[in-house]
């Protein structure tokens, strides 16, 4: 097991403040002991602190006076709303405090924090932590054990080192991932919010539990580091791969002529798309044409080989194309279940995945909780649900709450979700807690349906 630290005698006493209640229960992991402390913005670097967070390690996040700019997003949509799904996405769970770096008070907070901690993680760009006095070689030099962990933009060397990035710059665009996504005439494909901030945080949370391994073994910390653009590159591995190898691009799949019409979308008659996966093509055209009944053209020589699907592409497109137009997603579902090698999936929409992930969590806990005597009326209609990072131990999900954090407004006829914390010490508080947690998602989850039903009623009367 890994051992934290002892804490300096030097350090001073410091309030910290909590990000959301998943920090009010012991969540265990493997990084239970492990103290994190976290000096970043936005969310490459407080992604790859969340991650530690979930595995159970202690994380404070340092802010700026003026708070993480992460906060911002609060006011997306207008208004002053009472939540701030985008910050809390990469920032439950920790414990919180804000100083100036620029201050002698400032540094000295952010080094009584390290003088107990095992793990920093920053994404300030390098020259603004040499400035502070916060740099990997000062830290390391004055804290040798400490596994010093940093994402940049472009790297720690060369011209671009300094520069100022988001994902959006430097994963997206400077790495060839827009371009190579891009149909022609089409204009460019726009990224969705941190998608290449997040995949960047996760190789470093990788890349600090290796470093931890190698502090157990040897006692030395070290500094681990990744970027934006080296992420997207690896991203983007399999066509520079093929460009520095073979010296050839990958073309740019058109949908009505894809070399392979087995891996392709297709639209439905309902207008829903869904996506066949059928790689190796030869294993899965004879499945896929007995589900959709056009069995008879299994053997008919313009498909029977990989070859001559791929001679009559276009051909085959545009005819599975006519198929798929008199089933809707529900119907090719069906079908598919008796095909096992049919490979597919739907492609869904926000709306569509979190009715769907909903739905199978229900299932699921209604299943766990039949054997309990459950009060659904000691629930609010409005905790928070917040979606975990993407790692599980074991059978357990990462995140102490799974998919979401419990507020504390419950009924006041009920016991507060504090007292069942602070019964949860004995096995039946604990039982009692677990199935709290349980509950509130069941439950959530059948006021959503609810909620659908109602909808789909008044508009049938019109």
């Amino acid at each position: 097991m890994i051992e934290s630290r002892d804490p300096s005698s030097t350090a001073r006493s410091i309030e910290l403040s909590h990000y959301g209640s998943a920090m009010d229960v012991d969540s265990g992991g493997p990084l239970k002991g492990i103290k994190v402390v976290e000096l970043g913005v936005w969310i490459a670097g407080p992604s790859a602190a969340l991650i530690l967070c979930d595995w159970g390690a202690d994380v404070v996040k340092i802010e700026p006076k003026a708070g993480d700019p992460n906060r911002s997003f609060k006011y997306i949509f207008g208004g002053d709303p009472d939540t701030n799904p985008v910050f809390e996405l990469d920032n439950r769970g920790k414990r919180g405090i804000s100083a100036d770096i620029s201050t002698d008070d400032g540094r000295q907070v952010v080094l009584d924090l390290l003088a107990e901690a095992d793990v920093f993680i920053s994404n300030l760009r390098p020259g603004a932590l040499r400035r502070a006095g916060l740099d990997a070689e000062t830290m390391l030099e004055k804290f040798p054990q400490l596994v010093y962990g940093h994402i940049t933009g472009y790297g720690h060397q060369g011209p671009d080192a300094e520069r100022a990035a988001y994902d959006l710059a430097a994963y997206w665009s400077r790495t060839g991932i827009a371009h190579s996504l891009a149909i022609p005439g089409a204009g460019l494909p726009i990224q969705r919010g941190g998608m290449g901030d997040h995949a960047t945080g996760v190789a470093l949370a990788g890349a600090i539990s290796a470093a931890l391994v190698h502090r157990e073994r040897t006692g030395e910390g070290q500094l681990v580091t990744t970027s934006l653009m080296r992420q997207g590159l690896y991203t983007l591995g399999f066509d520079l791969n093929l460009k520095l190898d073979w010296g050839r691009v990958a073309p740019i799949a058109q949908r009505e002529t894809n070399p392979n019409p087995m891996a392709n979308s297709y639209r439905t008659a309902d207008d829903r798309y869904l996506w066949l996966v059928g790689v190796t093509s030869d294993r899965h055209w004879p499945p896929l044409a007995r589900a959709l009944g056009i069995d008879d053209l299994i053997d008919d020589e313009r498909f029977n080989s990989e070859r001559a699907r791929f001679k009559h592409r276009a051909e085959l497109i545009r005819l599975l194309d006519e198929v798929f137009a008199t089933f809707t997603l529900e119907q090719c579902e069906a079908a598919f279940a008796n095909e096992p090698d049919v490979f597919w999936a739907p492609v869904n929409s926000i709306d569509d995945v979190v009715e769907e992930t909903r739905k199978e969590e229900m299932e699921e806990e209604i299943a766990k909780t039949e054997n309990f005597d459950v009060d659904y009326s000691m629930l609010c209609e409005d905790d928070l649900h917040l979606q975990h990072s993407p790692t599980k131990r074991g059978s357990v999900m990462a995140m102490t709450d799974a998919m979401f954090d419990i507020h504390d407004h419950v009924s006041p006829r009920h016991k507060s979700y504090e007292s069942l914390q602070a019964d949860a010490s004995s096995a039946a508080g604990m039982k009692l807690l677990t199935t709290y947690r349980r509950v509130v998602m069941v439950n959530e989850a059948l006021q959503q349906m609810r909620r659908r039903e109602a909808v789909e009623q008044y508009q049938a009367t019109f």
